[in-house]
């Protein structure tokens, strides 16, 4: 075997021994994700199982995983391709924030980052390191503000596809325009989608936004989900 990919499955997980069922000379896990599981897994485990496999390109942890131990999996794998972050909401010491920011600085392959549940503004920053050759970066988890999304872009100058929450207003749309030249796919999720009294950030995009956006991207703005958009190349739309 060498995928494991249950994000889209519907999985009661009762108990977080399932990863200690691989055995100790198994090394050909190349995708792992367990994003949508809820109760904790043995990280013991876990990291055993990502330190034997040294060819996985592909981790998506759940937010119970906390930056400590998703710094310990970053080092066991610097190979990784594509990366989905647990909780982003720890206090960390300094010692801790530089080994993360090494960490993440050692993953010179990474080309996709999502997770990033509950991130703040203070802890982003460990994440720059890694973002010179980012490609598609979802942010559909996390709710940044216009200035939030402005400073972590600004490290993204490759980024092709890229997701937000509407909690990015309009100011976030410019920063977009000013720092992704290369971008093909815009998708803007509503952050309360099921709340109607909700006034939501880029819904009603001005002309001005828009004139921000790479000239690549095409001025359709197509619904996708209940008060999500996509903005794309043209010949993507066909």
């Amino acid at each position: 075997m060498t995928e494991l990919d249950i994000q889209e499955n519907g999985i009661d997980d009762l108990g977080g021994g399932w990863l200690s069922c691989f055995p100790e000379n198994f090394t050909s896990q190349e995708v792992l994700n367990f994003a949508n599981l809820s109760s904790d897994v043995s990280f013991d485990a876990l990291e055993k199982l990502v330190s034997r496999c040294r060819s996985l390109k592909f981790l998506k942890v759940n937010k119970n995983i906390t930056l400590e131990q998703l710094q310990r999996l970053l080092e066991c794998a610097p190979q990784l391709t594509e990366l989905g972050t647990g909780s982003f909401h720890q206090e960390l010491t300094t010692r801790q924030y530089a080994e993360l920011e090494s960490a993440f600085n050692n993953c010179k392959n990474l080309n996709t980052l999502s997770g990033l549940w509950e991130a703040t503004p203070l802890y982003l920053s460990v994440l720059y390191p890694a973002c010179m050759n980012l490609t598609f970066l979802n942010l559909s988890d996390v709710a940044l503000q216009s200035g939030e999304l402005a400073k972590l872009l600004a490290h993204c100058p490759n980024l092709q596809r890229l997701w937000v929450l509407d909690t990015v207003e309009d100011k976030g749309l410019e920063a977009v325009g000013s720092s992704c030249p290369l971008l093909e796919e815009l998708r803007v999720f509503p952050a309360d989608p099921y709340e109607q009294d909700v006034v939501h950030g880029v819904i009603e995009m001005g002309n001005e936004a828009f004139s921000m956006l790479p000239s690549m991207l095409t001025d359709m703005l197509v619904p996708r989900l209940k008060g999500c958009f996509e903005i794309s190349k043209q010949n993507d739309m066909k």
